[in-house]
């Protein structure tokens, strides 16, 4: 389910599923309320919180996918920012310049992000607009001060990033990765985070549970055979890895997925008076 709200003349908020389509110049910040997304960018994975947020430019071309329990709260916003009402207040190009050229930036959450957004979240439910643009403002501001957590890095992490996922059946030490690439572990392990969203562990364990979800719902393979695609002997191991991922067991999962195979995302928009 996703509920849109036409906050300003350019900017959108989507609260429920991720949107997987947007409108020319269109950039995305999102962040996780519950549960757990995947974005695909290129070869790179990026994982969503409720620890971190994500700025995506031109995520058409993103792959997302997202847990049972999902759910988020997105900005949509046209970068052309012709809005009177609040370009006086902070400059678009402020937060567009933290991507640096490139499709994506991961911030990690802070006190003043996580309480804004618990605003927005609670003017959600109580279908308070004055509150969510005042709320929605002082987010954007904050996102415009904050330091890109992206480093000097970037390739290298990338590499490792691309070599997990290239061995998914196996499972890499911190001490390992360290010695494969040359990297000092206490900066593989701090950078790695700030940059994918997560530790080198739960980088792993997602993309093999979201790589096995795929497996469930396009192929009519045995869960015993999916769990050791993905690098699990032990179907109850891999059982309790894919409930904590994904929110549900893997059975569970192809069920529901088969019960609603023809539904697709119900989009309810909400006109907000200026």
């Amino acid at each position: 389910m996703m509920n849109e709200f036409q906050i300003f003349p350019d900017i959108k908020l989507v609260y429920g599923d991720m949107p997987i389509t947007a409108g020319n110049g269109e950039l995305m910040i999102s962040c996780c309320t519950s549960g757990i997304c995947e974005c695909k960018t290129g070869d790179d994975y990026f994982y969503l919180t409720d620890e971190n947020l994500i700025i995506l430019d031109n995520y058409r071309n993103c792959k997302i996918s997202c847990s049972s329990d999902h759910c988020s709260i997105s900005l949509l916003i046209d970068q052309q920012f012709a809005s009177a009402d609040v370009s006086g207040l902070f400059e678009i190009t402020g937060v567009v310049g933290n991507i640096n050229n490139r499709s994506h930036c991961m911030f990690l959450s802070d006190p003043d992000l996580i309480s804004v957004i618990s605003y927005i979240y609670q003017g959600l439910i109580s279908n308070d607009i004055p509150t969510i643009r005042i709320k929605v403002i002082e987010f954007l501001m904050l996102i415009q001060k904050k330091e890109n957590a992206c480093t000097k890095h970037i390739e290298k992490l990338r590499n490792i990033g691309q070599f997990i996922c290239q061995n998914i059946t196996e499972h890499f030490s911190i001490s390992h990765l360290s010695d494969i690439f040359g990297m000092n572990q206490t900066t593989l392990k701090g950078e790695f985070k700030k940059y994918f969203g997560c530790s080198v562990y739960s980088y792993a364990k997602c993309r093999k549970m979201f790589c096995a979800a795929e497996l469930l719902l396009q192929t009519d393979m045995k869960i015993i055979d999916i769990a050791e695609e993905v690098g699990y002997c032990n179907a109850s191991k891999f059982a309790s890895a894919f409930q904590s991922v994904i929110g549900v067991s893997p059975r569970n999962f192809r069920m529901e997925h088969n019960k609603s195979i023809q539904g697709a995302n119900t989009c309810v928009t909400v006109s907000a008076a200026y």
